[in-house]
């Protein structure tokens, strides 16, 4: 049988596909196949139905009923189940997520997995959210929590606020404020426990190695304390560093200046506010650039909006510097950043109708943090990869970005991004970039609403 095509389960059913407005397009009895990426439903009157589950948004119950929502709008209702509910609600919940894991996980390696448990998800204000069996696993970056029945979740390693561990029960808790309780893992309690504190020791390590390598006059002591913000590579604003390092900005400034992304440093923070600036640093990038990662946010808030502004510059790149020769640039664009990676991305800091009435500018600073925020948290869940911020619909929806969709489906602070994206600037030489940047800026500042892009000639 045809791998693509392998039939996990598969029995009778009832089903009704409406269009979401609550017009039926479709209903009766059918054959339905559970099968590797997809639901299949061979219907009484001799026509198929097919639903791919990357355009599956969500499995709801109710009445020992199943309900579907589609990407396209639409609902398919399944029912007339009887004593196989349980059974295909299990084979479909399973390749569901099967799906979303392959995408999600993009090669990250597992530490720990087959752990069965019970789990209980808490949200920011520690109400109940989802509950019930599961299997856990332990990544390189996060804990996975994979429901028999229910929603997947992921809790990364480095976003940890408290681990606490009482009477066989672990109680994790990140700095959202989002938790997941874990308890009844039998024998496997303590090696999960073990390959835990390895994996998040490791990680720790990792930070630790890297930051030492880029300050190496550093005390270890401070080097501990920056870990702890900088890992896994989020980034952390200026203010915040020199909080828990008084006077340690200027090594973090004189690193970036020697690194091949001095010269837009120095550009970007000659136009924005130098002083609100935020950087980050990566080990091990699983991506389209490896080694040693770089990137800075600038917010450029433009007080005069003659001069541009508006605007959040994002500059990203390898810390050391090429030694080999420079193959010949790629005259296509998108060529340009798939072989060098080299291009800035701005974003919206407010709608343009807001900016355009902005006369009290105090609540800006506390706008960029919220950024950072939505930043760190959408790079970590697509591992640092800057295709699902700025490519149109229609690209995203290509076989070869599949793997975004699930992202692009369930992260707020992912769409969020994508809402406030302005454009690209790629790097051909010093004074094409430059010229580019300042007309963007002033671009952003002339348009009138939000979903305007910009782009060089248009």
């Amino acid at each position: 049988m045809d791998e693509e095509k392998q039939i996990n389960f598969e029995c009778r059913l009832g089903f009704a596909l409406n269009d979401g407005q609550g017009l039926e397009i479709a209903g009766g009895d059918a054959l339905a196949r559970v099968e590797k990426e997809r639901l299949s439903l061979a219907t009484a009157t001799g026509q198929s139905l097919v639903f791919p589950f990357r355009e599956l948004l969500e499995i709801g119950t109710g009445e020992y009923r199943l309900f579907l929502d589609l990407e396209s709008g639409e609902k398919l209702v399944i029912s007339r189940l009887g004593f196989k509910y349980d059974d295909f609600y299990r084979a479909l919940n399973k390749a569901f997520h099967g799906v979303i894991l392959a995408d999600m996980l993009a090669g990250e390696k597992i530490k720990k997995k087959d752990v069965r448990a019970d789990f209980v998800y808490l949200d920011e204000k520690g109400e109940k959210i989802g509950a019930g069996k599961a299997e856990v696993r332990i990544l390189e970056t996060a804990l996975l929590v994979i429901p028999d029945l229910g929603n997947i979740g992921r809790f990364f390693l480095g976003n940890r606020q408290e681990v606490t561990r009482q009477d066989y029960s672990l109680t994790w808790r990140d700095d959202s404020g989002r938790q997941v309780i874990l308890s009844r893992l039998g024998n496997q309690w303590d090696e999960f426990n073990q390959v835990l504190d390895q994996a998040m020791n490791a990680l720790s390590l990792k930070s630790q190695d890297l930051l030492k390598e880029l300050l190496p006059d550093i005390d270890s002591a401070v080097i501990r304390r920056l870990s702890v913000l900088l890992m896994d590579g989020r980034a952390v604003a200026k203010k915040t560093i020199e909080e828990v390092a008084p006077g340690l900005w200027p090594a973090f400034e004189e690193r970036i200046l020697d690194s091949p992304l001095g010269e837009e440093y120095r550009v970007l923070t000659s136009l924005g506010e130098a002083e609100r600036t935020a950087i980050g640093f990566k080990r091990g990038l699983a991506g389209d650039l490896g080694g040693d990662y770089l990137w800075f946010l600038v917010p450029v808030y433009g007080r005069d909006p003659g001069q541009g502004g508006n605007a959040i510059a994002l500059e990203a790149g390898n810390i050391k510097p090429q030694t080999a020769a420079a193959p010949p640039r790629p005259e296509d664009e998108d060529e340009v950043i798939e072989s060098e990676g080299r291009a800035t991305y701005f974003f919206r800091l407010l709608s343009r109708p807001e900016y355009a009435k902005m006369k009290d500018w105090s609540g800006m600073d506390q706008r960029f943090d919220d950024f950072i925020r939505a930043f760190n948290r959408a790079m970590q869940e697509i591992h640092f990869r800057r295709e699902p911020i700025y490519l149109p619909e229609k690209r995203l929806a290509e076989p070869q970005y599949a793997r975004y969709r699930y992202a692009l489906k369930r992260l707020p602070e992912l769409s969020l991004l994508r809402g406030l994206f302005i454009g690209r600037v790629i790097h051909k030489s010093p004074d094409q970039w430059r010229a580019d940047v300042e007309n963007l800026l002033q671009f952003n500042t002339r348009s009138v609403t939000d979903g305007e892009k910009w782009s060089k000639g248009g």
